[in-house]
């Protein structure tokens, strides 16, 4: 267990094949994140643990499309499952 404070330390992007999204869609495009706003408590569990910090919070979580590579950790460390992947998500 770390202390209180600690950053979580970051994982290595996940990648499948050459490409850095782990969730690559048929046909082109990919994954990302999409934060529900009125689930999201601002507690930045999903900040910490984004590994290329696509994630920034304005009371909310923010995500920002062009950095998320649709790993999938965020969704993962969301309490509430404000979080999910979608295709072409918006921000």
């Amino acid at each position: 267990m770390q202390p209180l404070g600690t950053p979580f330390p970051r994982n290595p992007a996940p990648t499948v094949g050459n490409l850095p999204n782990s969730q690559a869609v048929p046909g082109g495009g990919k994954l990302t994140a999409r934060v529900e706003a009125m689930r999201c408590m601002g507690c930045a569990l999903c900040l910490n643990l984004c590994p290329v910090q696509a994630i920034t919070l304005n009371l909310t979580a923010v995500v920002d499309q062009e950095l998320c590579i649709g790993c999938s950790a965020c969704v993962s460390a969301c309490p509430n499952q404000a979080i999910t992947l979608a295709q072409g998500a918006t921000r």
